[in-house]
C-alpha cells in the first residue's frame, strides 16, 4: 500500500534532478518577498514599427512575494503574489503628481532544454478599475536568477501597448548591478517631460562610450557624453537644448548609447 507514495517522491525527485542544473542550483523555496529596482518602468504607446510617440514612460516602485510552486523537467514555476506597485504620472488638478497604485498576481517560470529561458504573466488591476492580462512570452533569461529582469506587455495591437519592465531582486539582496542583463542606458524622467531629462548610462567594462541625443530622422541634436568610462552608473542629464545651444523644441526624441559593443535607445517625449 505504501508504493504509490514512493513512487511519487521517486518521480519528484527525478523531475528536481531533470532541471537546468544553472537554474536548479538558486531555486527559491520559500515564500520570499522581492523589491523592484530602480530600473523598473511602466510604458505605454506606441511599440516596435510604428512611427507614432511613446506617450508615458516612467519609474515603477514596489514589491510582491515570490514562492516556488512545482517543478517540472525543463521548467521551475514561481507565483507571484501581493503585488503592490506605483507609478506616478503627469499632473493633476492642483499641480502634484498623481500616483498610479497596481495590484494583482502573477506566475514566472524559468529553465529551458537548451538555453535558459523564463516567462512572466501578470493579472493586475490599476486604480481599482482598469484590470490587464499581461505576458512576456517565452524569452531569454537576462539576469542571473534569483534577480529577474523580463518585459511583460498586453499585447493591445501590432502599434499600441502598454508593457512593465519588470527588474526585482529578494528584499535585502543588492539591486541587479550592471553586466547582469540590465539595459545599458535608461531614462529617470516620466514622459512626457517639460524640464531637464535625467539619464543613467551602465556600461560593464572600460571603454569609450558616447551618448547622443536624436530626433525622429536620427539627426545628431546634442551629444552628452563621448570619454572613456569604466564600469558603473554615469548620471546624465539633457536640457532640451541642441550643441549649439538652441531649443530643441517639442516632439519625440531618442538618447541613444554606444558601449560595451552595445547600442541601446530610450525614448523620450517632450512637451
Amino acid at each position: 500500500m505504501r508504493i504509490r507514495p514512493l513512487l511519487l517522491l521517486l518521480v519528484g525527485l527525478a523531475a528536481l534532478g531533470s532541471a537546468r542544473p544553472d537554474v536548479a542550483s538558486s531555486q527559491v523555496l520559500d515564500p520570499i518577498q522581492y523589491t523592484l529596482d530602480p530600473a523598473s518602468v511602466f510604458e505605454y504607446g506606441c511599440f516596435g514599427p510604428c512611427a507614432c510617440p511613446v506617450l508615458f514612460s516612467g519609474p515603477v516602485k514596489g514589491d510582491f512575494t515570490f514562492y516556488r510552486t512545482s517543478v517540472d523537467p525543463l521548467f521551475t514555476h514561481y507565483a507571484l503574489l501581493n503585488i503592490t506597485w506605483t507609478y506616478t504620472i503627469g499632473t493633476g488638478s492642483a499641480g502634484t503628481p498623481r500616483v498610479v497604485h497596481v495590484v494583482g498576481h502573477g506566475t514566472y517560470d524559468i529553465g529551458g532544454e537548451v538555453a535558459a529561458q523564463q516567462r512572466m504573466t501578470l493579472d493586475i488591476t490599476t486604480d481599482d478599475t482598469l484590470h490587464q492580462q499581461f505576458d512576456s512570452g517565452l524569452v531569454p533569461v537576462r539576469a542571473a536568477f534569483p534577480a529577474i529582469d523580463i518585459d511583460v506587455q498586453v499585447h493591445v495591437n501590432a502599434c499600441f501597448d502598454s508593457m512593465f519592465r519588470v527588474v526585482a531582486s529578494p528584499f535585502g539582496t543588492a539591486s541587479v548591478p550592471p553586466g547582469a542583463g540590465s539595459r545599458l542606458l535608461r531614462n529617470l524622467t516620466a514622459n512626457p517631460a517639460r524640464g531637464a531629462v535625467e539619464l543613467v548610462l551602465s556600461p560593464r567594462s572600460v571603454g569609450r562610450a558616447r551618448v547622443e541625443v536624436l530626433d525622429v530622422r536620427g539627426r545628431v541634436v546634442a551629444t552628452l557624453l563621448d570619454r572613456a568610462t569604466v564600469p558603473g552608473e554615469i548620471q546624465l542629464q539633457w536640457n532640451g537644448r541642441s550643441d549649439r545651444g538652441a531649443p530643441a523644441g517639442p516632439g519625440v526624441y531618442w538618447a541613444r548609447a554606444a558601449a560595451d559593443g552595445r547600442i541601446d535607445r530610450v525614448r523620450i517625449v517632450r512637451l
